[in-house]
C-alpha cells in the first residue's frame, strides 16, 4: 500500500532504545510501519513528524530507569497523544504530566484520570502472543505469521498464565489465590507464569488449549489488555474476569465471564462449559474476536484512526513547546507534591473500589 501525503506519527515509549523495535513492528502487516494514512517512526531522534505519541512515558536513556526526556516539539501542540499502559491501581500519571499531551487514550476510570482531550476506550496494548524477542530469539511471530495460521492442534482441555506476583493494592494477590484453589479443584488446568513455570511464548499457554483462564489486575469498563487479545490470538475460548463491557467489543458468545470473587460459582461455570463442548459451539464468534484483534483494536489500528480523525493540516507547530518525561515534570517539588496527593486519592479510591468489588458477588466496579 503506497501512500501519498502520508501523516507522519513519532510513536515512543520508556522501554525504547532501537529505532525500529520489533515488538512494534510485528504488528503491521509486512513489518512495514503504516496503518491507514499513517506512517509510524520509532526513532526517538526523529525531528520530522506530524503527531508525536507516547506509550506509557517518553524513552529512558540507555542503563536509566527512570526517563529524564524532553521532547521540543516540531508538531503542532494539538498533535499530542499520549496513551496510558497502566490502570488507575498500578500507575498515577499525575494531571501535570497528563496536561501536556492534547489527547489521552486510556481506560481509567473518569474519577481517576480527568483531561479535557480524555478518549475513554481500550488502550489498545500490544500483544504478548507470538512476542519472543525479550529473550533475543529471532523466530518471533508477526502479524502476517498470526493472521495466516491458526492453532489446530487443540488437544489439551486449558490453561492459564499466571505469575506470582501478588500485590494487595490490586489484583494480583486475588488472581492467584483464585488460581491455586482452581488448580486443586480443576487436576486439568496447567498453569504458566513469571517466577512459577515460565515460558519464552505466551503462545506455549494458548495454541494447544480449548480454554484459557484470563483474569485481569483490575476492573473497570473499557480496561481489557493482552490477557483478552492473546487469548483470542490463540484460538482459545477464554474464562474472563475482567472489564465489564467487553462485550461491546467482542461478541458475547466468544468469551465466558467468570468472578474469582465466587469461586463455587465460577468453578461450576468453568466445569459445566467444558463438559458441554462450549468451545466447539463458540468457535465462530472467537474467529470473529481474533479478527477484531489484529485489524481493528491493535495498537495502531486504533491509534491511527484517532489521528485520523483529530488530523488537522493546517495546524502549526511550535519550537518553544517541550515535552517532559514524568520523572523530568516531579523535578519541580510543587508538581511532585501534587502528583502525590493525586495518587493518594486514587489510591484510597482503588482500595474502596476493590473492597466493594470483592464483596459484590457480581463483580461489577463501584464507580
Amino acid at each position: 500500500m503506497s501512500l501519498k501525503n502520508p501523516i507522519r506519527v513519532k510513536f515512543v515509549n520508556r522501554g525504547q532504545t532501537k529505532s525500529d523495535p520489533i515488538q512494534w513492528l510485528r504488528q503491521f502487516p509486512d513489518r512495514m510501519p503504516r496503518w491507514g494514512r499513517c506512517q509510524f517512526i520509532f526513532d526517538p531522534s526523529e525531528r520530522n513528524y506530524d503527531w508525536f505519541v507516547v506509550e506509557n512515558d517518553l524513552p529512558a536513556q540507555f542503563g536509566c530507569k527512570q526517563s529524564t526526556a524532553i521532547e521540543s516539539l516540531v508538531c503542532s501542540p494539538e498533535h499530542t497523544l499520549f496513551i496510558t499502559r497502566e490502570p488507575s491501581s498500578v500507575s498515577t500519571y499525575g494531571s501535570p504530566f497528563l496536561n501536556q499531551f492534547r489527547y489521552v487514550l486510556t481506560g481509567h476510570e473518569d474519577w481517576a484520570l480527568k483531561h479535557r482531550g480524555k478518549i475513554h476506550s481500550q488502550p489498545a496494548l500490544r500483544w504478548y502472543y507470538g512476542d519472543t524477542s525479550r529473550i533475543g530469539a529471532t523466530n518471533i511471530r508477526d502479524f502476517d505469521s498470526i493472521a495466516a495460521n491458526l492453532p489446530k492442534d487443540k488437544s489439551k482441555i486449558i490453561g492459564t498464565m499466571c505469575s506470582a506476583k501478588a500485590q494487595r493494592h490490586t489484583m494480583h494477590y486475588d488472581r492467584v489465590q483464585f488460581v491455586k484453589r482452581l488448580q486443586k479443584a480443576l487436576p486439568e488446568l496447567d498453569r504458566y507464569g513469571e517466577r512459577f513455570k515460565e515460558i519464552p511464548d505466551k503462545a506455549i499457554c494458548l495454541d494447544d488449549y480449548k480454554y484459557h483462564i484470563a483474569i485481569e489486575n483490575h476492573v473497570c469498563d473499557h480496561w481489557w489488555t493482552e490477557k483478552l487479545s492473546d487469548s483470542f490470538l490463540g484460538l482459545t475460548l477464554p474464562f474472563y474476569h475482567g472489564a465489564p463491557n467487553a462485550h461491546h467489543y467482542f461478541p458475547k458468545e466468544s468469551f465466558i465471564p467468570i468472578n474469582i470473587y465466587d469461586f463455587g460459582g465460577s468453578l461450576e461455570i468453568i466445569k459445566s462449559a467444558i463438559a458441554s463442548e462450549e468451545y466447539e459451539k463458540r468457535i465462530e464468534a472467537i474467529h470473529v474476536a481474533r479478527e477484531r484483534c489484529l485489524y481493528k483494536y491493535s495498537t495502531f489500528a486504533t491509534v491511527s484512526k484517532i489521528i485520523e480523525k483529530y488530523h488537522d493540516s493546517k495546524a502549526s507547530s511550535s519550537s518553544e513547546i517541550t515535552i517532559q518525561s514524568r520523572h523530568s515534570v516531579r523535578t519541580n517539588p510543587f508538581i511532585a507534591l501534587r502528583i502525590a496527593m493525586e495518587k493518594t486519592y486514587i489510591r484510597c479510591l482503588t482500595l474502596q473500589n476493590k473492597f466493594y468489588t470483592s464483596s459484590n458477588t457480581h463483580g461489577s466496579c463501584l464507580m
